[in-house]
């Protein structure tokens, strides 16, 4: 298995491949002055969490004093699972 790994292909025969090619940032994505850091791209932001189902949810968990693993891990799709779809199924994980 070592030997494989060894003669492989290395990190620079990907970097060199001529087809290899970046998008620049759009305007609003790059630092501005300012800034300490980039701002998230928009296909990787998600909405906050609301609704009625979220939040009869929240209230039931803190009344009863328990934790969920969604909160602790700070969950990005907390609002999705929690909020029900349709069929008003909302799921959480106790601990």
């Amino acid at each position: 298995m070592k030997s494989k790994f060894a003669n492989g292909p290395s990190l620079k025969d990907f970097l060199d491949q001529s087809d290899m090619s970046f998008e620049e940032l759009p305007e609003s994505e790059k630092l501005q002055k300012g800034d300490t850091r980039l701002r998230l791209p928009r296909w990787l932001k998600t909405d906050i969490p609301t609704g009625g189902s979220y939040a009869k949810i929240t209230k039931e968990l803190r009344s009863l004093q328990l934790h969920t693993v969604c909160e602790q891990a700070r969950c990005p799709n907390i609002g999705e699972c929690w909020g029900g779809g349709l069929d008003n199924i909302a799921t959480a994980t106790i601990m």
